[in-house]
């Protein structure tokens, strides 16, 4: 017998399968009575495993914002999740793309 496959090709632009990740985006600004004040901002972005923990999320745009080793406080926004640093008039957002 002959075995034959058959593959298709997504149209152009088309996602071939589904992946495995999130793309993530963090920022940090300054505060003005404890609101985001938005005068100067830090974005990065990265990606990450969709089986990735929250604290592993966190950790990571921590390091990417430059505060790795300093004590946030956390909130859950339900579509973002917003980092507090202690001692600093400072807030951090991370938002994701699913």
């Amino acid at each position: 017998m002959n075995k034959s496959t058959t593959t298709t090709k997504p149209a152009d632009g088309a996602q071939s399968a589904i992946t495995n990740t999130i793309t993530c985006h963090a920022e940090l600004t300054d505060t003005f009575s404890g609101e985001a004040n938005y005068s100067w901002v830090t974005r990065r972005q990265f990606t990450i495993s969709r089986d990735a923990s929250v604290a592993s999320i966190i950790r990571r745009a921590k390091s990417e914002l430059g505060l790795t080793g300093v004590r946030c406080v956390r909130s859950d926004l339900g579509d973002m999740i917003e980092l507090r640093p202690c001692g600093s008039c400072t807030v951090a957002f991370i938002t994701f793309d699913y």
